[in-house]
């Protein structure tokens, strides 16, 4: 077995609200399958409307030495403090992550599911049975974060 170990992204405020609210929407439509999530916990249109309008005009500002600087819109990131910013973000991910393994055949399986990656607090363990099957795990998962606007961290902190 091959093994390694990587770093979510650079957390929540590197993640790309329209990937996000992209993928609140996924959630929506009949021909996604979900196997994990049944039916009654799917968001409805109208919260991921109001989600989105939680986002769409969002603007910082920094605070340094007792003033405030000047106002400008965000693009990326979830909001700092808000209750649904960490469930949010856990979505995105777990998204990317089912995105990413094209075509790779999962070495190990625990009650019938079969796993390529193991995710821990801040990291990802990605398995594979040969070192060519890693490395292109590797690659799926870097385009996929791509493709999602997404940052992840190369070095450990």
């Amino acid at each position: 077995m091959w093994k390694i170990n990587g770093a979510w992204p650079k957390k929540r405020d590197r993640s790309s609200r329209l990937s996000l609210l992209s993928i609140l929407l996924l959630f929506r439509r009949p021909h996604v399958q979900l196997q994990v999530v049944p039916t009654i916990y799917l968001p409805t249109v109208t919260i991921i409307i109001v989600i989105q309008s939680q986002y769409e005009k969002a603007i910082s500002s920094v605070f340094l030495n007792n003033n405030i600087g000047r106002w400008f819109r965000t693009t990326v990131g979830v909001r700092q403090g808000y209750l649904l910013s960490p469930t949010l973000f856990d979505i995105f991910l777990e998204r990317i992550m089912k995105e990413a393994p094209e075509d790779h055949e999962s070495i190990i399986s625990i009650g019938g599911r079969h796993l390529t990656n193991l995710r821990f607090a801040d990291d990802i363990d990605e398995l594979a049975g040969k070192e060519e099957e890693l490395a292109t795990l590797t690659e799926q998962l870097v385009k996929t974060f791509r493709e999602h606007e997404t940052e992840i961290r190369k070095q450990r902190s």
